[in-house]
């Protein structure tokens, strides 16, 4: 099943492209003239070249008909499928695969992938994985910015996956007196925006917050052990020892 598809902005983008493309190899061209030399593809597609009579080139004219025929096809692509299914579910299709394939491209760029730096197979696998999860949040994380971006309707620096942890990760507690656990500094309208694309609010954060220093606290326990040190004259020093089990 094919399935045919035009986009105004592809059009613009890909006939930009081709003039570019020919304005390019016409410099080259003029660039050559007098000299004895041979052009193939594309050249050779949109222009046809004379020669003299000791083959040094003389000018070339462009083909007009087949400039025009590669101005025509811009804008235009194909899907091809081998279930019968609509346009649209076609084009949904393939934009989330095309996604995917781009994604593990971006592997080696986001996270590393581009050298195991592993020494055993086992430890390849283990890398492995843990990277397939991380694309997969990653991506969860870019696409949920994307969507927030779009409702803003204007770019913002911060709105990007590195950005974005980087703003997040300034969010941290510290311990206060008797201890307990609050924040470092107020949510920042930055880091509102941001919590607003995975829809929480500074709320969330706040109620978060506190069930985790309510949380500490509850598991600090606090216990008394007994060392005793004979010395030589047979005093016995008491030690007390105050022992905490809490894991901040």
């Amino acid at each position: 099943y094919l399935h045919l598809f035009f986009s105004p902005v592809k059009m613009m983008k890909e006939r930009c492209r081709l003039e570019d493309e020919i304005e390019q190899m016409q410099r080259l061209i003029e660039r050559s003239v007098g000299q004895q030399i041979t052009f193939g593809e594309p050249h050779s597609r949109f222009f046809d070249f004379l020669y003299d009579d000791e083959g040094r080139l003389v000018t070339a004219l462009e083909k007009t008909e087949a400039v025009e025929k590669e101005l025509e096809r811009c804008g235009y692509f194909c899907i091809v499928t081998s279930d019968k299914m609509s346009a649209q579910e076609a084009y949904l299709l393939y934009y989330g695969r095309d996604a995917s394939e781009k994604l593990f491209r971006a592997d080696k760029t986001f996270l590393g992938a581009k050298t195991a730096r592993v020494h055993s197979a086992s430890s390849v696998k283990a890398k492995m994985l843990v990277e397939f999860i991380a694309l997969i949040i990653r991506q969860r994380i870019y696409c949920l910015l994307k969507d927030e971006m779009l409702k803003l309707n204007v770019r913002k620096n911060y709105m990007t996956v590195p950005a974005a942890i980087k703003e997040l990760d300034k969010i941290e507690l510290v311990r206060i007196n008797q201890g307990r656990y609050q924040l470092d500094h107020a949510i920042t309208k930055n880091q509102e925006e941001i919590l607003r694309a995975f829809g929480l609010t500074k709320n969330h954060v706040m109620a978060r917050a506190s069930s985790i220093s309510e949380m500490i606290a509850g598991s600090e326990n606090t216990s008394f052990t007994e060392e005793t040190d004979d010395e030589e004259d047979g005093d016995e020093d008491l030690y007390m020892t105050e022992v905490y089990d809490a894991e901040e």
